[in-house]
This record gives structure tokens, C-alpha cells and sequence, in this order.
């Protein structure tokens, strides 16, 4: 038979020679294998490891987009599999048939990392097919403020198809690197002889070379080159790296879906808009993709969109329905979508997945309730969720809650992570708050993405994905530190963790710090925050006189919002309890000890003078 592949979009049949490199790889496996199973023969458990590690990782090895066609492959199968050509047998040599056992199977079983392995690089029909019948690819896309740059879609799709391969480099040859009588280096394959001394040199070292997991080649080298009897001639090792070829692998994806992306936008199969919202037909730098558009693009492909839309890395917003006491009328929708803020058996009631109403004792077991009420009263009184007493609240509002005003976006991205029960469609309705969030602090703190990072020094005329994959393994590495957006602990990456441009942050004097360390040559540096340089610059004289009292409380918000380094009409959400406690702390001569003297200046002043960032939405502009 012959296998295919597209080129330029025709089929091209692959030569023989061009399968050499794959059955190299695949030798290297089923040697690597004996090396971890050695007694296969003597020892059935091994053996079935074997077997079973080679079906799962034998696939990787497969090259994506190859295919044969249909009626071809049947005549070869019903020639090889008919009773006259093969016998099926038994472990012990019986002959034993089961139904079945001579039929193709066009919808096999096969595990979701294989199925994503198995048709990596083949375009899916137009109709996406149940997922009972094959499960979907999750393709995971950070969609802050309802839009994608769609530069960044293919890289997102390559990452789904192709997980993360980590495990030893396995030596697949051992050739030999000599001098000719020149004195020109010249590479020739190991014969029998060589292999005998190098079987001598290293006690431990296999004839066969081939499989040989590679981690201690400096070892070895080093005993080899120390050895009495080291020849002329040097061992120059091939190996294959899995990681290396999930590397591979991606690019091409990359590369193949953004020219299929291409096409979609030229054609107005995707529409695709520029920063300003008109409508184009290029795929540049600049271009966006709507979220809404994109999920109907990527369900054509078979492909399932999940937004990255929760904040610091939490779990997935799409929850399960949960029993019927956890429904909420349209009516109590509405009013959680529009309050300025909740109270905390509001918030109580939702991380149970209920409204207040419904907040019984036999709506959850005893034990989550009280976990639940014992989280949300710490995370209150900690501040790690930023809210403010109600002065006016009375007796039963003590006892049975209903003390503190929390906003609700701030509520929302603590809240979900830990609770799955918080309802989808009242998160859901927050994220773009929450982005905004998120964005005002990020600035505030002079953190940047590392893709931000990148485009910044590049400015400067250096280019940017050299400049991105420089700093991705820095972050990787850990000599650039790292936060989680939201996050004031040091992110920490594993083994397996992929660094992702557009998610981890760092800060503007650690970018620094690398540059100077790294990238001396480059002049650009990252200028302070805000924050920095303005809370140097010294407060104004609220003392002044012929100033009302009322004046200057709001002068001394204002001086407040310029040392915490927040922009006067666009205060961060928690930024007002901060100023609050700023103000409380440096002007005890004008707020006094209690929040009323505060809140009523922040009253006068707003929206004239200070504002809140996100003060459009709560307000329904």
C-alpha cells in the first residue's frame, strides 16, 4: 500500500525511504521498552506493561495529515484478514475467532490524547459529529473583553492538539565521527567492531546501541575519552527527543491552520474585525476575532472552545445544573446582575448555588454550609475580598447578615474558583468587570504579560517572537519571576507546565533586572508604575485655609489616589476601601475613626473628581 499526504493541496504519495525515520523512532521504543521491561519473557505482568506502553506511546510517532485511501485499504485488509490468509489464534497458539474479529471498524474506541494524535493536521468536515462518537478537541482561548487576537488562534489550536511530551532523550544510533586524511571531520555508521570496544569501555553499554535512554551521555563521554583504549574515532550519538517533536509537530499545525484561518477571512467565512470594529478581510497582526464568531468557527473543525475567562488559573465556569432548589427566576436574575453589591448571605446563598430565599439548612449538607459561611466571613474580615460595613445596618442584619457591601465582580473572581456551585450565568455576566479588574491593577503594579513585554521591547526595533521565546524560557527556567494574573505569590512552573504569553506576568523591575542581565545592548528599559512616581511627589496642603472641611477630605482623597498610583476617574476595584484606610490612617483630623465622614466626601466628589473604574457598569450606563 502506499500512504499519502497534501501537498499544495494535492495528494503526494510517500516514498519508502521517507518512512526510515519513523521505524528508526519506533525501534527506538521497542528498546527503550526492553530497557524498562526486561523480563518480558520470564514475566507476564512486564510483558502486558510493555504492550500496554507501547500502544499509548507508539502513536506520538505517527506523522500528522498522512492518510491511504478507503478502497484501497479495504482490498489490502480483506486480502490479509480472510480465513484463507490468517488464522486468528490464542496466546497458546489455538486457533479461536470471535465475531467481529475480521470487520473494519470505521468509529473505533480510542482515548481522547489519541484521537487528538491520530487525526492531528486533517481538516474536519464542515457538520461537527457527536461527541459520543468522538470526543471533541478542548481548545482553550483567552477571550478578556469578548475578543481574540486571531494571530494567536492557530498556536492555541496546535497546543490542544498536541499536549505537552516530556521523558528521557532515547539514542536511536551511534554513529561514528572521524578525520580523513585531510583532516576533514567525516561521519560513517558503527560496525560490529566498534561496538565491541565501546561494549568494553562502557560495561553497561548494549552491541545494539539503539534505545538506550540518554541521560547519561556526559557521563559516558567523559569515561570514553578518559578510557586507555580510546580509539581515533569519537561516538557522535543521534537521538530523539519527545518534546522536541511535539515541537515539530506544532509548528506545522501553526502554520497549517493559519493559512486555513487565512482563507476563512478572505472568503467571509469568519469575520474578523480591525481595533476599531470595521470589518476585514486580512488576517495582520491587528486583527480580532468576537468570541461569539470564533466558538462557530471552531465547532466546524470539530474543535470545542472553552474561554479562559476565570481568573488566576481557576476551574472552568461551565458548571453542571444542579437540583431544582438551585433555580433562579428571571426576576432574581436580574436583580444580582444589576446590584451595585451584594451582602454577605447574598454571596453565602450564591456559592451554595441558590438565591438568599432559598439559603435553607437542607439546601447542602451541614458541613458545606458551615465550610462555605466559614470562607466567605474570613475572606471578609482578611480583606483578601475587599468590602465595606454597612453603616446603616441594624440588628438583624447582624445576626442574620447583611453588614457588608461587596462588589459584586470582585465577589464573583473569588468566589468561583472555589465554589462550583456559583451559578454560570451570573459569572459569566461579570468576566468583562472582572478583566477590567484585573487590567486596572495590572497597570497600576506596572506588571505586564510576557507577550506585552515582548511587543514593548520590540518597539525598540528588536523583533518580537525572538524576544518572546527568550523571555517563555526565562519564565520556564525561573530566572524571571513570575505571577499569576491576580496572584502576589511567584508562580511556580513544573515539569509539564506550559508558559503561556498571554497569562503570566512579571513585573517592570524584574523585566529590568533580566534585561540588564541578559540584553545589556537593548536600551529600552520598563518605566515605573504610577505608583512609583507619584507617591513621591508630596501631598497638597489640606491645611490651607479658607477651605471647607468638606473640601478637604476630597483634596486629601485625591492625594491618596495619587500615592496608591490609581487614575482619579478610574479607581481599581478594592482601591476605595484602600484610599478608605490611606485617608483614616494620614488624616485622622478629617475622617475621624468611623466610615460615614469618608463615604459621604467620596459621595460629593464622585464621579466628578474620583471615580470608580467599573462605576459605568454598576450604574447601567
Amino acid at each position: 500500500m502506499t500512504a499519502y499526504r497534501l501537498a499544495d493541496g494535492a495528494p503526494s504519495p510517500i516514498l519508502p525511504k521517507e518512512w526510515d525515520a519513523i521505524e528508526v523512532q519506533l525501534d527506538g521504543l521497542t528498546a527503550s521498552l526492553d530497557a524498562r521491561f526486561p523480563d518480558q519473557e520470564e514475566n507476564d505482568a512486564q510483558r502486558k506493561l510493555a504492550y500496554a506502553a507501547w500502544r499509548q506511546e507508539s502513536v506520538h510517532f505517527l506523522p500528522a495529515a498522512v492518510f491511504v485511501w478507503r478502497d484501497e485499504f479495504e482490498a489490502a485488509f480483506k486480502a490479509d484478514f480472510s480465513r484463507k490468509a490468517h488464522t486468528i489464534v490464542n496466546a497458546d497458539g489455538d486457533a479461536i475467532e470471535r465475531h467481529g474479529d475480521r470487520e473494519l471498524t470505521y468509529a473505533p474506541m480510542l482515548a481522547d490524547t489519541a484521537r487528538k494524535l491520530i487525526l492531528g493536521g486533517f481538516r474536519s468536515p464542515e457538520t461537527r459529529p457527536s461527541q459520543e462518537v468522538a470526543g471533541a478537541v478542548i481548545v482553550a482561548i483567552p477571550s478578556a473583553g469578548g475578543t481574540i487576537r486571531a494571530y494567536d488562534v492557530p498556536r492555541l489550536i496546535a497546543e490542544a492538539l498536541y499536549p505537552d511530551a516530556d521523558g528521557p532523550d532515547i539514542l536511536v544510533s551511534m554513529p561514528i565521527l572521524y578525520l580523513d586524511e585531510q583532516g576533514k571531520e567525516k561521519v560513517r555508521p558503527a560496525n560490529s567492531d566498534d561496538l565491541a570496544l565501546m561494549n568494553r569501555i562502557w560495561a553497561n553499554f548494549k552491541p545494539t546501541a539503539a534505545g538506550e535512554e540518554f541521560e547519561r551521555w556526559r557521563e559516558r563521554k567523559a569515561v570514553f575519552d578518559e578510557s586507555p583504549l580510546k580509539p581515533d574515532w569519537t561516538p557522535k550519538p543521534e537521538t530523539y527527543s519527545a518534546s522536541t517533536a511535539v515541537a515539530n509537530l506544532r509548528n506545522e499545525a501553526t502554520k497549517d491552520h493559519y493559512a486555513q484561518m487565512r482563507d476563512a477571512i478572505a472568503n467571509g467565512d469568519l469575520r474578523a474585525e480591525k481595533p476599531n470594529h470595521s470589518t476585514t478581510r486580512e488576517l495582520g497582526g491587528d486583527t480580532i476575532i468576537r468570541v461569539d464568531d470564533l466558538r462557530a468557527y471552531l465547532a466546524g473543525l470539530r474543535f470545542e472552545f472553552q474561554g479562559e475567562n476565570t481568573p488566576s488559573g481557576s476551574a472552568s465556569l461551565n458548571h453542571p445544573p444542579h437540583n431544582d432548589a438551585s433555580h433562579f427566576p428571571s426576576e432574581v436574575r436580574e436583580r444580582f446582575i444589576n446590584a451595585e453589591t451584594w451582602n454577605e448571605r447574598e454571596l453565602l446563598a450564591l456559592c451554595l448555588g441558590v438565591h438568599t430565599y432559598a439559603d435553607r439548612d437542607d439546601i447542602a449538607p451541614e458541613d458545606e454550609r458551615e465550610s462555605t459561611r466559614e470562607q466567605v466571613w474570613a475572606a471578609l474580615h482578611s480583606g483578601e475580598l475587599p468590602a465595606e460595613q454597612n453603616p446603616n445596618a441594624g440588628a438583624a442584619e447582624r445576626m442574620y447578615g447583611g453588614v457588608w457591601r461587596i462588589e459584586p465582580a470582585r465577589a464573583v473572581g473569588w468566589a468561583v474558583p472555589r465554589f462550583p456551585r456559583f451559578p454560570e450565568w451570573l459569572s459569566s455576566s461579570k468576566l468583562r468587570e472582572i478583566y477590567e479588574i484585573q487590567d486596572a491593577e495590572k497597570q497600576a503594579a506596572g506588571r505586564y504579560t510576557l507577550g506585552e513585554a515582548a511587543e514593548a521591547i520590540a518597539a525598540s526595533g528588536e523583533r518580537v517572537e525572538p524576544m518572546l521565546e527568550k523571555l517563555l524560557a526565562a519564565a520556564k527556567s525561573g530566572s524571571l519571576a513570575v505571577y499569576g494574573p491576580g496572584e502576589n505569590a511567584r508562580y511556580q512552573h513544573g515539569p509539564r507546565t506550559p508558559v503561556r504569553s498571554y497569562y503570566e506576568e512579571a513585573y517592570w523591575s524584574d523585566f529590568n533586572a533580566w534585561l540588564d542581565s541578559n540584553e545589556l545592548r537593548i536600551a529600552f528599559r520598563f518605566p515605573p508604575p504610577q505608583a512609583s512616581a507619584a507617591s513621591i511627589a508630596p501631598p497638597p496642603d489640606t491645611s490651607a485655609p479658607g477651605l471647607t472641611k468638606r473640601e478637604r477630605q476630597i483634596q486629601a482623597i485625591e492625594a491618596a489616589a495619587d500615592a496608591k498610583g490609581f487614575p482619579r476617574n478610574a479607581i481599581p476595584d478594592g482601591g476605595k476601601k484602600a484610599l478608605r484606610d490611606y485617608c483614616k490612617t494620614n488624616h485622622l483630623d478629617l475622617f475621624g475613626a468611623g466610615d460615614s465622614p469618608f463615604n459621604d466626601a467620596w459621595k460629593e466628589a464622585s464621579p466628578k473628581r474620583v471615580a470608580m473604574a467599573n462605576r459605568a457598569k454598576y450604574a447601567g450606563e
